[in-house]
C-alpha cells in the first residue's frame, strides 16, 4: 500500500481522486490536519486535532451498493477492539458512527473511480470542541500513547482490508450494530419526507421503513431518528 501522510491537506478525498491514475494501486491519505473536509450532500466535516481524517482506495463490495454498509461494520469491529467500557459504537444509516449518548462520531463518503473505491474516514476520537460527540474507545490513545493520525490510520485501513465481510453477513451485522432498529424516524428525500418505522437494510443497502399505509424502500436520503 501506498501510505502519503501529510501535515496538513484541505480534503484527504480530493488529494487521493486527484492523486489515482492507476485504478488498480492501493494508496492511504492520512493527516495531521484537515481544513475543508467533505461530508455527504457536499457538507462540511468540521475537524478539530484529535480528530482522525483520511481517504483510501478499496475494491467495491460484490454488491457496490452496499460497501459503505460494510466499512461501518468493520469500523464498529475495530473500535471494539478497543473500548473500555459496555459501550459500542453503533450505525445509522446510511453511514454514520452513533457513541453512546446517540451522538455522531464518525462518518464515511465514497466516490467510484473506475474499479475502485475513494473511501473518506472522519472519526472523533478525543475532540477538544464537542466532547460529547467522540467515540467510546479511549483506550486507542492510551494504547498509541501519543495520539499518532499516521499510524492509527493505518492500523484501521489495514483492519478493513484484512475483514472484508459478505454480502450476507452484512445484512446480518448491520441489523446487530444499527441503534435505530424498529424505531420510528423520518428520511429526507430531495424534497420529500417519509415517516414510519425502521425495520432494516435491504439486500442493496435500502432503507426499509413501515409507514402507516406499506412498507416503502428508500435508497438514499437523511435519516432522523424520533425519540
Amino acid at each position: 500500500m501506498n501510505h502519503i501522510h501529510l501535515k496538513e491537506c484541505e480534503s484527504t478525498q480530493e488529494y487521493l481522486i486527484n492523486l489515482q491514475k492507476d485504478p488498480s494501486a492501493k494508496y492511504l491519505i492520512s493527516t495531521d490536519s484537515q481544513v475543508k473536509g467533505r461530508g455527504r450532500r457536499e457538507n462540511l466535516w468540521d475537524s478539530d486535532k484529535n480528530s482522525l481524517c483520511f481517504s483510501f482506495s478499496l475494491k467495491p463490495n460484490k454488491i457496490l451498493t452496499l460497501s459503505a454498509s460494510e466499512i461501518t461494520i468493520l469500523l464498529c469491529q475495530f473500535f471494539s477492539l478497543y473500548k473500555n467500557s459496555n459501550h459500542q459504537t453503533k450505525l445509522k444509516w446510511p453511514n454514520d458512527l452513533i457513541n453512546f449518548e446517540n451522538k455522531k462520531c464518525g462518518g464515511v463518503l465514497i466516490n467510484k473511480i473506475d474499479d475502485m473505491l475513494i473511501v473518506g474516514i472522519g472519526l472523533n476520537l478525543n475532540p477538544s470542541k464537542y466532547p460529547t460527540y467522540q467515540i467510546e474507545a479511549g483506550s486507542i490513545l492510551k494504547t498509541h500513547q501519543e495520539f499518532q493520525h499516521k499510524s492509527l490510520a493505518l492500523e484501521i485501513v489495514e483492519y478493513i482490508h484484512n475483514n472484508r465481510i459478505s454480502a450476507s453477513e452484512i445484512y446480518k451485522k448491520w441489523k446487530d450494530f444499527c441503534f435505530h432498529l424498529n424505531t420510528k424516524v423520518s428520511i429526507l428525500e430531495e424534497d420529500k419526507v417519509t415517516e414510519g418505522i425502521f425495520l432494516n437494510i435491504g439486500e442493496f443497502g435500502q432503507a426499509i421503513i413501515q409507514t402507516q399505509e406499506k412498507e416503502v424502500q428508500i435508497f438514499n436520503g437523511s435519516l432522523r431518528v424520533h425519540h
